[in-house]
């Protein structure tokens, strides 16, 4: 990783510490929401739509609904244990990923899933 990039990423987790302590737990709750909401909506319409349809969302607009529904939901969950830091929070979040790939190569090494994981 360079410096620049060491630099930009601990910019933007001083941002979100920031916004994770000082908006109140209610309105992070709410953006989230608000972010989920639209990338569900997103992602619906990519479904749902035709593709000649014109409100039918692009691959882009999936991605951007998700990527801002990612940051709220970091946000809301460092606002939801404001005992631990940042870093603490990532590592919470990693084990539990750590957990649920774990689980979805165990499904996969099994062949109970024929149609998708």
């Amino acid at each position: 990783m360079t410096r620049a990039t060491v630099l930009k990423t601990r910019a933007q987790l001083d941002l979100f510490q920031f916004m994770s302590e000082n908006n109140e737990q209610e309105f992070n709750l709410n953006k989230a929401l608000e972010e989920a909401a639209e990338f569900m909506e997103a992602a619906i319409k990519y479904k749902t739509k035709s593709t000649k349809n014109p409100k039918r969302p692009k691959r882009e607009d999936v991605l951007e609904e998700f990527t801002d529904f990612t940051i709220r939901g970091f946000i809301l969950v460092k606002s939801l244990f404001p005992e631990k830091s940042i870093e603490e929070v990532q590592a919470m979040m990693k084990a539990h990923n750590d957990k649920k790939v774990k689980a979805l190569f165990g499904w996969l090494e099994s062949e109970k899933y024929d149609k998708g994981l």
